[in-house]
Formats: structure tokens, C-alpha cells, sequence
């Protein structure tokens, strides 16, 4: 536990670690050979046809969930082991912390592991006026920066060095890791030497006209009328009205299918301003960065049913809220159905997976294109790019293995099994795993947690070169199911140089 309880009139507080205070003469017994309760989640997103609001809140999960595991390697290999800490995924509204195991056992005793939880969806995330006179919006962020803050002050008690903290995170978890990049505009001194944003999911951030729109959803789908019975209520009914909160905002066209509704939000504190913005004007942490995302990231959150012309712009419409309908249109010319057709992806292994193995329109894959590049890949460019201009290690890698889809790279990283190949299952379609592929992204994490650079020592022949991301060569990694090589920056084009210059990313 690094955090006290948040609950009732604490919620929406900013986290008070737990070791802020003393403890009480009755120390309570922790049992810390089980899994506390994770934190409470909307793990059926309203855009899911036949989702249902989360009527009960879980036996395992509690507002009671700022917690960490920490992995230690039972033969460490020093007495000042570099650490790597995870943060879970989720779109900011689900999620759990991974399994550390096979990385831990493939670093032979080099590395610390630890995986945090904060607090998600309308718990973590919910933001306006009269949230922001009495506590704070942005709670999770600020749950990630004081778990880090814990991890600096004890991890020494576990052989951890303190100096040699990496943060890493996949999807929400990559978002997070850069949104603590950005974190208070970068001013104060990070918890962190180094960082990993894998998949970085930056979801659209609005203004306040909005955000106070949604904190009226909130207040009128559980039939309250201020902050106070919002503090009444039982999480169960809070999480449940969420829920119903976003149902309505998706059918009024104030958010669209494939994004999550909840999360971090422009507060002129711990978030100053958008993430491109601050990036592109030196407003973040400079640290070294590796940052990947996989080859198709946008199939996931692109509904099969849109078909038209008008679906597409109504939908990027409700994506975008008050960005000008000619500058829609701008995008999607950068997308001409000449290319971006069912033809592009005909050949997918992902697409029967997802789609049951019907056609799909030209208007659906324009859509995944555009939510891919706007929401996870151009932010990856943005990232290593700031990186490299404030004189900066960068490196970057596109994954096109496995399923090839959103957080691909999770099952070849985590897993309890120390000899899992990355094997994984979308609907009832089986993706085999490669043990090698599985070895060597593990050994480039490890490698730059230990010495800020991909490459191990001891490079083999399993093991790829992965050159350093400059502005003469804009070299990435390429990982494929059987080859990777180095390539030049798919990212680095007209696309993203547009879409980097909307008004909510």
C-alpha cells in the first residue's frame, strides 16, 4: 500500500501516502502473499453492442487499491539493482497490473520489478470546477506520481537503487508514462531517470465547456446535484452511474466509439496544457526514451458498421468536438479510398478475427487509419522527436508481429509462465507465438532499463541492433514475425505533421 483510503468526502483528494503519518500502535497485518483488490473499473465500454452498466462492484475490487507489487530476483546480482516500474493500461478506466515474472527470470538478477494501480475511470478521472475547489482533477496521475515518490524512498529496503528507476506502460499505461513526462509542466524533479511509453494512448482532451458537461452527465445519471452526494454515494452506485454518463455522451455525439470518456484532463497544474504542445515546446521531463507502438492501432476502436461518407466525418466530428469541419476534411484527404480500402487489409490475419470475416468499407478503414495515427502513432513520433531536441537518447520500434493490433507487444513482455512465447487468442483465432521474438524485445527493455541504450552488452544473433533515433536518419526498428530490420520512420510524413496540429491531442 503507498497511498491512505480515498473514500466518501476523500475522494477526488489528491493521495496522501500512507506513510505520511505514523502508524497506529495496532499496526494492522498486511498479508502480502496475495493480490490486494484492484481498483474499480468499467471493464464493459458502452460502444460494446450488448454492454451492460457495472451493476455490483466486485468482491476484488475496492476505492481501497493504491497498491504495488514489487518482484525481486531471488539471486540479485548487486545490492543496487536498477528498477523498472509498470503502469497498467486500461483507457484509464480498467485495468491491472501485469505479470512481472518473465522479466524478472530473464534478466538474471539485474532488475527490480514493480507494477503500481491508481485510481480509474470517474474515481481517478473526473474533473470540473467544483471538483477542482475541493480536491483535484487528475486524481490517477497523481496516485502514478506518488507511487513513484514511494518507490524513491523505499525501494532501497529491496535492493533497488533509487537512481535507477525506468517507467514504462503500455497504452493508458504508455499515455501515463508520458503525462508523467509532462507532469506539472516538467518543473519538478522526476522520480525517474528514464522512460519506456509503449503505445501511448493519447485520448482527445477538451475544454472546459466540456468537461463540465461531463461532470453534469456524471451528477444527473445518479440523480444528485452536488459534489457532496457524489461523495455519498456507495462506489458500486458511483461507478454505475459513470457508466450511464458515458452511454448518454456517446448517443449525443460528445464522445464517439473506440475512446474511453474518462481520463487526464487540461487542470493548469498537474496537466498544463496538450501533450503535443508541451512536448513540441520542451515542457517535460528530459529523459532518455524508448517508445514503440504496434502496426495497426486504430482496427480495435473502429466500429465494422460505419460505411459512409457521413459516418465517417459525424464520427470524427464527435471525436474532435470544435475542430473545423474543413480541417476534418483536410484529414481525410491525406486518406484517399484509392488506398484506403478494404483491398489495404484484405490480407490482415487480424481483420476475420474482428470482423467475423465480413467485407469491410473503404469509410472504416479511412477511420482506423485516421484513430491509429491521431490517438497512438504520431504521439510516438512527437515523443522522440522532443526527446532528441532537447539532446536526449531516443529510440523507437514498430511492432508488426503477433496480432499486429493495439498492445501486441504485451504478450511476447508479461507473463507469469518464465517461458511464454508471446502466444496469443483474438476472438476464436490463434496467433502462435515466437520464443526468439519474445527473448529479444525482453532483452531490449532489460538493456536500456540497465544502460539507457536497447542493446545488450552482449549483442546475438537473436538479439537486433536497434539504431538511436536522429533527426539525419529517423532510423526505427522494425519487428516482424520473421525479420526485424531497421527502417525509416513511418510516422515521420504529412499525416502526423497535420494531425500533430489539431486542438485536442
Amino acid at each position: 500500500m503507498h497511498c491512505r483510503l480515498h473514500t466518501g468526502e476523500q475522494r477526488w483528494r489528491k493521495p496522501e501516502p500512507v506513510d505520511s503519518k505514523p502508524w497506529p500502535a495496532q499496526k494492522p497485518i498486511i498479508d502480502a502473499t496475495v493480490s490486494g483488490p484492484r481498483c474499480i473499473a468499467i471493464d464493459n465500454s458502452p460502444w460494446i453492442s450488448g454492454s451492460t452498466a457495472p451493476n455490483n462492484t466486485a468482491s476484488y475490487e475496492s476505492e481501497d487499491c493504491l497498491l504495488l507489487n514489487v518482484l525481486v530476483p531471488s539471486q540479485p546480482a548487486s545490492t543496487r539493482l536498477p528498477v523498472l516500474v509498470n503502469i497498467h493500461g486500461g483507457g484509464y478506466v480498467a485495468g491491472v497490473p501485469v505479470e512481472g515474472d518473465a522479466f524478472v527470470h530473464q534478466a538474471q538478477g539485474q532488475i527490480i520489478f514493480v507494477a503500481i494501480q491508481y485510481r480509474l475511470g470517474v474515481f481517478g478521472f473526473l474533473a470540473g470546477d467544483e471538483i477542482q475547489a475541493s480536491g483535484v482533477a487528475n486524481a490517477g496521475l497523481l496516485d502514478q506520481r506518488e507511487a513513484l515518490n514511494w518507490t524513491q524512498r523505499n525501494i532501497h529496503y529491496f535492493g533497488g537503487d533509487p537512481d535507477k528507476v525506468t517507467i514504462m506502460g503500455g497504452s493508458a499505461g504508455g499515455g501515463s508514462v508520458s503525462m508523467q513526462m509532462l507532469l506539472h509542466g516538467g518543473r519538478q524533479a522526476p522520480p525517474f531517470r528514464a522512460a519506456i511509453p509503449e503505445y501511448a494512448w493519447w485520448s482527445p482532451m477538451y475544454n472546459r465547456t466540456w468537461v463540465s458537461k461531463q461532470y453534469q452527465r456524471v451528477l444527473e445519471s445518479s440523480s444528485c446535484a452536488s459534489l457532496s452526494c457524489l461523495h455519498g454515494l456507495s462506489a458500486a452506485a458511483l461507478n454505475n452511474a459513470a457508466w450511464r454518463a458515458w452511454k448518454t455522451a456517446l448517443n449525443e455525439a460528445e464522445t464517439v466509439y473506440g475512446l474511453f470518456y474518462y481520463g487526464p484532463t487540461i487542470d493548469n497544474d498537474a496537466v498544463m496544457d496538450l501533450p503535443a504542445r508541451q512536448f513540441k515546446a520542451g515542457n517535460f521531463t528530459k529523459v532518455p526514451v524508448l517508445v514503440d507502438r504496434d502496426m495497426c492501432e486504430g482496427p480495435y476502436f473502429t466500429s465494422v458498421s460505419l460505411s459512409t461518407h457521413e459516418q465517417l466525418f459525424a464520427d470524427l466530428k464527435a471525436m474532435w468536438q470544435a475542430i473545423p469541419h474543413s480541417v476534418t476534411e483536410k484529414v481525410v484527404d491525406l486518406y484517399p479510398t484509392s488506398v484506403y480500402n478494404g483491398s489495404l487489409i484484405k490480407s490482415a490475419g487480424w481483420l476475420k478475427a474482428l470482423t467475423g470475416g465480413f467485407d469491410v468499407s473503404a469509410p472504416y478503414v479511412q477511420r482506423q487509419a485516421i484513430f491509429g495515427a491521431s490517438v497512438v502513432d504520431c504521439p510516438s513520433t512527437t515523443i522522440v522527436q522532443a526527446s532528441i531536441d532537447t539532446g536526449q537518447k531516443a529510440f523507437k520500434m514498430v511492432f508488426e508481429a503477433g496480432t499486429q493490433l493495439h498492445g501486441a507487444t504485451a504478450s511476447y513482455l508479461w507473463s507469469k509462465d518464465i517461458s511464454f512465447d508471446g502466444a496469443s487468442t483474438l476472438g476464436t483465432t490463434s496467433f502462435g507465438g515466437i520464443a526468439t521474438l519474445a527473448y529479444a524485445l525482453r532483452e531490449h527493455v532489460a538493456a536500456f532499463t540497465i544502460n539507457l541504450d536497447p542493446n545488450p552488452a552482449n549483442l546475438s544473433t537473436s538479439v537486433a541492433y536497434w539504431p538511436e533515433f536522429t533527426n539525419q536518419g529517423r532510423q526505427i526498428l522494425h519487428m516482424q514475425d520473421d525479420q526485424t530490420r531497421v527502417a525509416y520512420d513511418f510516422d515521420s510524413n504529412e499525416q502526423c505533421s497535420i494531425l500533430g496540429s489539431l486542438s485536442t491531442i
